[in-house]
């Protein structure tokens, strides 16, 4: 089960600027509709991803994707947000993504993600023991790699790219409760996707790609491929 929702943030209002401003006050936005899961994994045992869109105006576009059914109210009770509601209870509900992404079928895709490699590299017996710390990820510098990277995550991930362009970069950045920043500097790719492995398909869409996801980033946007 997945379920697609979409909210507007208003740039008019304090709280609504301060959740643009700050990833870690938006992740906490978006998950106070999910309040009776909160924990350490919530996010990630509920597939928790959301996208950010803004176009100058002054209302900012969040689309967010989870396996959970949000609590509409939670948002709704707060100012600065308005739910998008075209029809039924306010969100998309898909019953069975397996049969509606098949095999063969082929989409328009729309990914904001943070393309990195792990450097200092350990094992896990290496870090139990104290002798190494966890690797550190470090974003790729050049386009060429970048797209390489997804080409890969492509492969394991159940698609293959038919198209695949970089459509500019953009730094998200926040502040963690003590003060530490959080930055991520992430790229968008735009193009065609073929799915060929559906199963594995479902898995990608449902747990996003790359790091960052607790933070705006990852959520793989589909939608019909029109070659018309």
């Amino acid at each position: 089960m997945i379920y697609l929702t979409s909210l507007f943030i208003r740039l008019d209002n304090g709280k609504g600027r301060r959740d643009i401003a700050d990833c870690h006050q938006l992740h906490r936005t978006i998950m106070s509709a999910f309040v009776a899961l909160q924990s350490d994994t919530a996010r990630k045992d509920q597939n928790i991803l959301y996208r950010v869109m803004t176009d100058g105006g002054l209302r900012a576009r969040v689309f967010v994707q989870s396996n959970a059914k949000p609590d509409l109210a939670a948002w709704e009770a707060k100012p600065h947000l308005v739910l998008e509601k075209r029809s039924g209870p306010g969100y998309l509900e898909i019953k069975n993504p397996r049969e509606i992404f098949r095999s063969g079928r082929l989409l328009s895709f729309d990914l904001l993600t943070c393309p990195t490699k792990k450097t200092g590299g350990a094992t896990k017996e290496q870090r139990l023991k104290g002798e190494r710390a966890n690797s550190r990820r470090v974003g790729l510098a050049d386009s060429g790699s970048r797209i390489a990277w997804l080409q890969e995550k492509a492969q394991k991930g159940g698609f293959s790219l038919l198209s695949v362009s970089e459509c500019g970069k953009q730094v998200v950045a926040g502040t963690k409760p003590g003060g530490m920043r959080i930055t991520h500097s992430a790229v968008r790719f735009t193009g065609v996707l073929k799915i060929e492995d559906g199963l594995d398909f479902v898995e990608t869409l449902e747990k996003g790609i790359g790091a960052g996801k607790a933070h705006g980033l990852g959520l793989l946007m589909v939608s019909r491929y029109n070659h018309y």
